[in-house]
């Protein structure tokens, strides 16, 4: 504990706090060692049962801080975060693009390129036809995917 999203200056990021250690750790790098110590907070039940007062305190000296300043400091102590990204982050995030999960769809005269990201589980979409358009049914993109096929009658019935 914490296990939860935080406002920082300039985004959202996802800390998850799993053990004393970690805690200690994760206070540190927030510059507020103290709390790692304090008996409200010094264990995990301690931190739970004061969640409230914690969550006041780590929340308003998160939110003075810029995102991946923040990251990068958890990162160094070796604290689970991670970032929420808005969706001009996503396409431009390191994991993303080492991955080679973006895929950029030329639609044609219609629009400009659209991207999206390629990997669904256990799918695969096929880019080398364009994606259908407004007001037409769903069974081509479907098609144009592999998996499952009995989704894309489920699609077109509930719209």
């Amino acid at each position: 504990m914490p296990y939860q999203a935080f406002a920082t200056s300039d985004g959202h990021v996802v800390i998850a706090v799993g053990n004393d250690a970690q805690f200690a750790r994760f206070a540190a790098a927030l510059g507020l060692p103290e709390l790692s110590t304090d008996p409200l907070f010094k264990g995990n039940a301690d931190r739970v049962r004061n969640r409230a007062a914690l969550i006041a305190i780590l929340s308003e000296k998160i939110r003075t801080l810029p995102k991946l300043e923040l990251l990068r400091a958890l990162e160094i102590q070796r604290v689970p975060a991670g970032p929420i990204n808005e969706m001009h982050e996503v396409f431009v995030d390191p994991q993303i693009e080492a991955r080679g999960l973006v895929i950029e769809q030329d639609l044609g005269s219609m629009s400009p390129p659209v991207k999206i990201i390629g990997i669904l589980s256990d799918w695969y979409i096929d880019i080398s036809r364009e994606f259908p358009l407004l007001q037409r049914p769903y069974t081509g993109a479907w098609a144009n995917m592999h998996g499952d096929r009995s989704r894309c009658r489920y699609v077109n019935e509930s719209g």
